[in-house]
This record gives structure tokens, sequence and C-alpha cells, in this order.
């Protein structure tokens, strides 16, 4: 027993060092300038190490007798090393609702709450569903920035990844327990999910949508429990949870919600056709609430088109072909579809064509997920639910026009509960060739699953590489918008005319005095008038790189920066 809890702990010791070296390695190479995504700076032999890292990862957790509460940290330290990439490769941020959310936890901090942009029409929207959803994560986030002395940078850099890379792991392992998977399934299960961009993404970008998304996991974890029936998950703790997802993102109220009423109304002993209606109405009800919201509307779109478009993008089938020029917002759910300018080519994704072989693997499992579920009448809430989000995310994304506010956010319960479901049909494909649970550990079993921590690892390791892309605001951007909010903080009225992400980090150093640069914003946040001034100015005239300067305008005396 001393030999092998010695052992034990020098391999959980061993995995700390290397998790370490890992992120040192991208630390290291921390980037300053205005890049597209980390893989352009992260130098090329991390993810081969990467690799290596992930299939000892999975091999560690799935056939050494280390103990549960070992196999769950070591997992926890992979999903932070998974995670971290974003905030140890850059100095600031990536992408640009942080920047947005950044401003409106600063004017937490002055103490007031968060004001919204006038419109070109002159209105501003008062307290409203935004609030509601994002209101949480601002206060938590400020309340640790001022509990710590950190920055608001810091916090955003760092929230996300730390919380959901502890949280995330166990709230997996009660959510898989109460779906009825075996021990070594449910570790399988936690290794496995980092396979999904979406997921990678989750736990990388510190957003109320990704923060929310943990308090919808936990909501499953009730259900799941419920449906098992836990005595502990009564109707009393189901609405107590319900008014905590109240004050939560609205979209995970809704899901939770329907989740819900589909295990109240669900009865396994029914016929097929009639548990198949409960699809209905959880593909209908977020494209109802878009329209009825005026968020999205129909457009005149071939089904065709739409439905091989929808497959094309599930597949990974546009990046396999050769990255499209353009960034492809739709789908990435397994594999990101990265843009030709953001595409760093490494080992695995040389040749690309194997990853819709693998994605056609994936989701045929996911099927089979599906319909044994149905078969068996097990964890049934969660395939009729599972169907009916896929078909209103098909709805929503390729059939509607507008923000879509709730099916872009989908993206990351789709992966949770796809692989959910490809776990599922993977445990019971092992259950029948091995004619023992998975919870056994023999020979045999070893034999032919080796073979698949592999490949899975591969698959793993090429969709971390292929994202995200996301722009990240340069050093000496930041520096200047700094500069600029130094002569402007005592002015009442403001210009300054630049691009996009300067502007968003202008946003937040100001906490929201000067948003959008000071130019009207249409209903759906465009600026024309700034950007036709900005490509004006940047063909006209010849200034120094990184410098903000003062120039005579139509609107005045305006701030430009190139």
């Amino acid at each position: 027993m001393i030999k092998k809890n010695y052992l034990e702990w020098c391999g959980l010791f061993g995995i700390l060092v290397w998790s370490g070296i890992l992120m040192w390695v991208v630390f290291s190479h921390q980037n300053i300038a205005a890049i597209n995504t980390p893989w352009q700076v992260v130098p090329s032999y991390y993810i081969n190490i990467f690799y290596i890292y992930t299939l000892v990862i999975g091999l560690v957790v799935l056939f050494t007798r280390w103990s549960l509460p070992v196999k769950l940290v070591v997992l926890c330290l992979y999903a932070l090393v998974v995670h971290s990439l974003l905030p140890l490769s850059h100095q600031l941020i990536y992408g640009a609702d942080g920047w947005r959310h950044m401003a409106s936890e600063a004017q937490i901090l002055q103490g007031h709450w968060p004001t919204h942009p006038t419109l070109a029409d002159g209105t501003q929207t008062g307290f409203g569903a935004g609030d509601l959803s994002y209101g949480l994560f601002w206060l938590v986030s400020a309340g640790i920035s001022k509990l710590l002395g950190i920055s608001l940078i810091a916090v955003t850099k760092w929230f996300q990844p730390v919380l959901f890379s502890i949280a995330f792991p166990f709230l997996l392992w009660k959510l898989t327990e109460y779906l009825g998977f075996s021990s070594r399934a449910r570790l399988f299960t936690i290794w496995f999910s980092n396979l999904p961009f979406a997921l990678q993404a989750a736990g990388a970008f510190s957003l109320p949508v990704n923060f929310g998304f943990l308090f919808f996991l936990g909501g499953l974890v009730i259900l799941a429990a419920r449906a098992r029936g836990a005595v502990w998950a009564t109707r009393k703790i189901l609405f107590i949870y319900t008014a905590v997802l109240a004050v939560n993102y609205l979209l995970f109220l809704v899901l939770f919600l329907l989740a819900w009423g589909v295990l109240a109304v669900q009865n396994p002993k029914s016929k097929v056709q009639s548990l198949a209606w409960l699809i209905i109405p959880v593909a209908l009800i977020i494209p109802a609430l878009e329209i009825a919201a005026g968020y999205s509307h129909f457009v005149p779109v071939a089904a065709f088109s739409a439905i091989k478009q929808f497959i094309g993008n599930l597949l990974g089938w546009y990046v396999a072909a050769g990255p499209r020029p353009h960034d492809i917002a739709t789908g990435n759910i397994l594999f990101n579809q990265v843009p030709s300018y953001a595409f760093v080519s490494n080992l695995f994704t040389t040749w690309r064509w194997w990853l819709p072989v693998f994605a056609l693997v994936f989701w045929g499992g996911v099927a089979s997920g599906v319909v044994i579920s149905w078969r068996k009448r097990e964890n049934l809430w969660l395939a009729i639910f599972t169907l009916g989000l896929f078909i209103s995310y098909f709805i929503s994304r390729y059939f509607l026009t507008g923000e879509q506010v709730l099916s872009r956010r989908l993206d990351a319960t789709l992966a949770l509960f796809s692989v959910l479901l490809f776990a599922l049909a993977l445990q019971e494909l092992f259950s029948h060739i091995t004619k023992k649970s998975l919870l056994l550990t023999t020979h045999y079993s070893l034999l032919i699953t080796t073979p698949l921590v592999i490949i899975a690892s591969i698959a793993i390791t090429a969709s971390y590489s292929l994202g995200p892309d996301a722009r990240a605001v340069s050093v000496d951007e930041y520096r200047a918008m700094e500069y600029v909010w130094s002569q402007e903080k005592d002015q009442d009225k403001h210009c300054v005319i630049a691009d996009t992400y300067p502007l968003l980090a202008l946003e937040a150093i100001s906490g929201k005095e000067i948003i959008g640069g000071g130019f009207p914003i249409d209903a759906n946040f465009g600026q024309s008038e700034r950007v036709a001034l900005f490509e004006k100015y940047s063909r006209e005239l010849v200034i120094k790189n990184n410098t903000a300067v003062q120039l005579p305008t139509p609107q005045g005396i305006c701030w430009f920066y190139k």
C-alpha cells in the first residue's frame, strides 16, 4: 500500500511538473502584437508535446490503479493546460466581447450600474434581459478584482479558465454518475470532453455565456439525479435552482425549463411515436423566442443548400478542403472552421481529410447513443432534448437571419450532449465486446481501448490546434488608447476615429465614457459614419503607426489612430 501510494504521488508530481512546463513554454512566447490566434506565436514543437501529454493523461485516468481523487486532479490539471492557452500567450485578451464586459465591470467598481450606449436615433435602452444575463458575471468579476486587488484584464484572462478547469470536471463527474455511466466511462467522458472546440472555447473565454453554462451544467446534474430517483432532487430544489438561473444567463434558464419539461412529461413506457412529439416543442421554442423578440426573421433559403452546409460544418469539411478566407460562425461544435488568415499548419493538420472521417464516426456514435437511449428507455430525456436542440440550432442558424441571440450560443451545450451520447454508445459497445462492465480492467479491454485513446488523442490535439481565431488588441494599441483617454477624460464630448478593437479597449479604459469613439451607433450596433471616416483618413493620411493624433474633421477636432 505504501509503495502504491508512493508511485501514485510521484506520478501526480510528474504530471504537475509536465503541466507546468507546457504552460511555461506558452508563457515564454507571450506576445504583445495584434495577432489572430495564439498559434501564430506558440512554437511549433509545442503541439507535438501536447499530443503526448494528452495521450499519457488518457492512459493514466483509464488504466492505472490510482485513486479516484488523484485522477480527478489530473483531469483538472489537463483542463487548465488546455484552457490557459489564451491567457498565457498574450499580454492582453483575445476577442471583442471581453472588452465590453470589462467596461461594464469598471463602472460597477466606480459605484454605479453599467449604462447602455445611446443609439443614433437618440434612444437609450434601460435595464433589460441583457443586464440580467450579464449582471451576475459583472458583479463576480468586479468583486474578484476588488477583493484580490488585481486588474480587470487579469480577471478577464484567468477567471473562466481557472473556474472551468475545476468546476467542469467535477460537475461532469456527477452528471455521468446519475446518467448511469460506469466509473471508467465517466473518466473517459471528462477526458474526451476536451475534444469539441465549443467546450475548449467555453473554458477559455471569460464571458457571461460561458459562466452561465456552468450553472446550467449544475442544473443538468439535478435533473439527471431526479430522473434516477435521487431523494434530494426534489421539486423544491428545482424551483430554487430555477430562481438561480433567472438571475443568470437567459438562454440557460430557457434550456433548463425545457429539459425539466421533457423529463416531467416523458413516459419511458410510451410508444416511440408519442415520445417523438416531445422533440417538436424543444426544436421550436428558441426560434420562436428569437422571432418574437425581433432578433431574427426568416429568409428564403433552399432547404438542400442549408442541409448541405449544416453537414459540411459539422464534419469540418470546409477546413479539410482548405481553410476559407473568411470566418465561419456556424457549426463550430466539434472542430473550429478556422479561416486561412488564422490557420497555422502542424503535424496533425497538414493533411486534413481525416477530420471529416473522424467527425463522421463521432456523429455516428452520437446517433447510436440516441438509438440506444430510445431502445433501452434509459436517459430518454437526454436523447429527446439533444435531438430537439440540434433541430432548433439548424432552424435558427440556417433559416433565420439577424442577431440570433440565443441559438448562436448553443454550441457548447450541443457539444456537451454530443460527448455524453457518444460516451454512452461507446460504453454499450465495449460492454458487448468484453461482456463485462467497463469498470473492470482486463488485458482484452486494454488491447482494444488503447488504439481508441491514441486516435482520440490525435483528434483532441488537432481540434486544439485549429482554434480559436480571435483578434487580440496589441499593447501599442492599448497604450495609445490610454493616452487618448488621459487627454479626453475631462471633456464633455468625445471624437475618436480608429478601428474597432482599439475603440473597444478605449471603452474599457474609460469605463464606458467613450463608446464607439463617440460616434452614433445604430440598432444593430453598426457605425457606418465612423467606419467611413476611418477608411478615408487611413487612405489619405500618412501617420506613424501606433500614434494617436488630433486632426480637424467635419465632426470637429477628433483623435485619429491607425
